[in-house]
């Protein structure tokens, strides 16, 4: 194998585990169908019987998007404002990097279908090697990052936080601060367990067609294989 097929060929499955766990957190973020049963499981509207909730979270959601320039001054201060514009920044980075690993992954795959097919080199095979490396990836992160939430979600949520903002400027008082009181630690938690089912899933899935596309293939090799044995037999019969 070439230097540069042994370098895609490791770059090809990082980036596909990208789009599996990346692809996943951006659909469910979208899922309003999630929101709105999170918002009635904790007593959302309840806790903040002045304002529409479920109007709130669109809103909120086409701020992170870049949608809209700015979060309701009379709903949020400034401090949820400030933190809240961190969290786009994250949610953007996680859509860039998404994109940018379809891209990677398809010029990959390309290369590969582009290659001239030999005995030793097979496009085809090399692509459902990078889809179940790809998947089996996704599932160790997740199930390794699923494994020490599990043991404790409010201390891995605290950690979450200490690597990705600023120190204190997560943290807010529910008696005076509405973020904490529509975004609960429990919602977070439903989000983030929801999110790994749905991973863990996608990943088995995805192994499963690799594994069978790599069964029929070896099948066809080993039949074309016996197919060109058999006029040669047919042939020394004829003389005998």
């Amino acid at each position: 194998m070439h230097l540069t097929d042994t370098i895609l060929s490791t770059i090809a499955p990082i980036a596909f585990a990208i789009t599996i766990i990346f692809g996943n957190f951006l659909v469910l973020l979208h899922d309003e169908g999630f929101f709105y049963a999170e918002f009635e499981r904790y007593g959302v509207h309840e806790q903040l019987p002045s304002i529409d909730v479920s109007s709130m979270h669109d809103r909120v959601i086409d701020f992170l998007e870049g949608e809209r320039k700015e979060l309701p001054y009379d709903f949020f201060n400034k401090r949820e404002r400030d933190h809240m514009d961190d969290v786009k920044k994250m949610i953007f980075g996680v859509a860039i990097s998404f994109w940018i690993a379809i891209f990677l992954l398809s010029a990959i795959i390309f290369y590969f279908l582009y290659q001239k097919k030999t005995e030793k080199n097979r496009p085809a095979r090399k692509i459902a090697h990078i889809l179940s490396r790809g998947s089996f990836l996704a599932l160790i992160i997740c199930l390794i990052v699923g494994f020490f939430a599990l043991t404790s979600f409010g201390n891995f949520f605290e950690r979450f936080h200490q690597i990705f903002f600023d120190e204190g400027s997560y943290l807010f008082d529910p008696d005076t601060e509405k973020i904490v009181v529509m975004y609960p630690e429990n919602l977070f938690s439903d989000f983030f367990f929801k999110l790994v089912k749905k991973i863990v899933l996608s990943s088995i899935i995805m192994l499963l067609i690799a594994f069978l596309a790599n069964h029929v293939m070896k099948k066809r090799q080993k039949l074309g294989q016996n197919n060109k044995k058999t006029p040669s037999g047919e042939s020394t019969n004829r003389n005998v």
